[in-house]
């Protein structure tokens, strides 16, 4: 009864860091390059926000690499 118990829990444990791994990898990274490019479609012609708006730019180009890179270890 009590390795049934283990495995059981096993499961569960597998289960939550898989959830875990999707949240953080998968679904956080798909939110903010949501919220950043609504942020630079809203504020896209503000006057002396070129220093923001290359800093979101380059923050954007890593956020990309990071999906494709987690995307790419999903699929292998």
């Amino acid at each position: 009864m009590s390795d049934v118990k283990n495995i059981l829990d096993f499961f569960i444990l597998i289960l939550k860091c898989v959830l875990i791994i999707l949240m953080l990898g998968i679904i956080l990274p798909h939110l903010l390059d949501l919220l950043i490019k609504v942020f630079m479609i809203k504020n896209k012609y503000c006057k002396d926000s070129i220093l923001v708006f290359n800093i979101l730019n380059e923050n954007k180009l890593i956020l990309l690499r990071f999906i494709n890179v987690v995307n790419e270890f999903f699929t292998i």
